[in-house]
């Protein structure tokens, strides 16, 4: 396999969703107005992302072993064209969510066999390589607050970012049209044998460690811009570009992280980066000023970034030969971190305020970082292959 085509296909794919899923928070608000909900109900848009993404990675995993990586990312990446579009022109808020919720099945079983094929090219480098192609995701993200914030400064909504969506998940079908990559082995995984992995000690552990961390994200980025406008009376659009900051620092984070994964024990630099996410993340929710607390988001961003990508590769690296069924598990534990973190932060914003919902980011990471305890004292019973 070429593992350099490998990274660059896959980096672009995180491009791509990175894009797609991060234009969803700055144009939350707008949203919630348009169809005249409370914030728990416009949490069921990112609600709909986890439960969608969950179904697809429980499906994708078996599959991709089965049929082999480049045919599922082709007809998956597809699927998710077709979501992101009946999403981007809903005239309804259900029409809206079902689109969202077949647009997320379609990239969650791209981003298992995505994921495998470049754990598998890369092998003992996976957790550098996971973290370098989600720079892509990093970028993504980076610019797609601009693209929102772009689209409410000329007057256009916040359907064109959405629609844009869905023609970068179709440009992912195309390119991997020519990406090298394994056929499958035509061995029958079946879906109870995916969640009778996921219940494995250390693998639960990773997709709990891994959901978490998407509580985090969807604090301070599905949440953020929202809570900038309350907290601040900052401009919808300036509101919508302060996203940004925190996927700077996640790309920054990613760099980090591939850099570090040959430099010092793998669980010894998460567990000291969570906690740095925690005290950063607390800062963010009782920032008293505007600029505060994007540079609180922004420390977030650096402290978190190759946190997901990292346990990803270690997840990869449990049973190599079954790669996907494994990635496939734990991604659809993380995709219940979406569905948590969404109904709860926009649960406790109606109860409370969104200052006080922010507040679940930071004691999100610190079950984190007891979680990677966990994990790190299970490893030398459960495998001896996760070492950095």
């Amino acid at each position: 396999m070429n593992r350099r085509r490998i990274l660059f296909a896959g980096g672009w794919f995180y491009a791509s969703l990175g894009v797609a899923f991060n234009a969803l928070g700055p144009a939350l608000a707008a949203i919630r107005e348009e169809f005249a909900l409370e914030y728990v109900g416009a949490g069921m848009a990112l609600g709909a992302v986890g439960l969608g993404y969950t179904v697809g990675s429980l499906l994708g995993g078996p599959i991709s072993d089965r049929v082999g990586t480049r045919p599922s990312i082709i007809v998956a990446s597809a699927l998710a064209a077709l979501g992101m579009l009946l999403a981007g022109v809903s005239p309804a808020y259900l029409a809206f969510l079902a689109g969202l919720a077949v647009a997320s099945i379609g990239w969650g079983a791209t981003e298992v066999a995505v994921t495998s094929l470049i754990a598998r090219a890369g092998a003992a480098l996976s957790v550098r390589d996971l973290n370098l192609a989600q720079l892509g995701f990093a970028a993504g993200a980076i610019v797609a607050p601009a693209i929102v914030g772009g689209s409410f400064v000329l007057e256009w909504g916040w359907r064109p970012p959405v629609v844009l969506g869905s023609l970068l998940a179709a440009s992912v079908a195309v390119a991997y049209i020519r990406v090298p990559a394994p056929a499958g082995t035509r061995r029958h995984t079946s879906l109870r044998a995916v969640i009778r992995a996921a219940a494995a000690p250390v693998l639960l552990l990773i997709g709990l460690a891994s959901a978490l961390v998407v509580v985090l994200e969807t604090g301070l980025a599905g949440f953020f811009a929202p809570f900038l406008e309350y907290a601040f009376a900052l401009d919808r659009a300036a509101a919508a570009a302060s996203v940004t900051l925190f996927w700077v620092g996640g790309f920054v984070g990613r760099l980090l992280g591939a850099w570090l994964s040959s430099r010092m024990d793998l669980m010894t630099w998460l567990i000291g980066a969570t906690v740095a996410t925690a005290f950063a993340a607390l800062l963010t929710a009782l920032a008293a000023e505007a600029w505060l607390a994007v540079a609180g988001a922004a420390l977030a961003g650096v402290a978190s970034g190759a946190l997901i990508p990292s346990l990803l590769a270690l997840a990869a690296r449990h049973r190599p030969a079954d790669a996907g069924a494994m990635l496939g598990a734990v991604i659809a534990i993380l995709g219940l971190g979406g569905i948590g973190g969404s109904l709860g932060i926009g649960r406790a914003a109606d109860a409370w305020t969104l200052r006080g919902a922010m507040l679940i980011a930071p004691a999100a990471m610190a079950a984190t970082a007891l979680t990677l305890i966990a994990i790190r004292a299970l490893l030398p019973r459960e495998s001896d292959g996760f070492e950095s």
